[in-house]
């Protein structure tokens, strides 16, 4: 009984964690350059965003942005 308990507990933290994963295009509108990225900080003042970019694994700071959750198809088709 304890095992089956035991693997429904790790079932739904499988089902968690697999389903928690968001993908962003992030589009600098002065430029029309587009970034993809798995996670976003907004934290800062002044409305700006930091991210890693998907495709360069480079650190991007953007003072104005358009972010758009895409899906994963998306996220992998445009950084592959």
């Amino acid at each position: 009984m304890k095992r089956i308990g035991v693997m429904c507990i790790l079932m739904i933290g499988l089902s968690a964690a697999s389903g928690c994963a968001s993908y962003y295009r992030v589009t600098n509108p002065e430029t029309g350059k587009t970034y993809h990225t798995r996670k976003i900080d907004q934290s800062h003042r002044g409305g700006f965003v930091e991210f890693k970019d998907a495709v360069t694994n480079e650190k991007v700071t953007l003072q104005s942005s358009q972010v758009k959750k895409v899906s994963k198809y998306e996220f992998d088709r445009d950084t592959h």
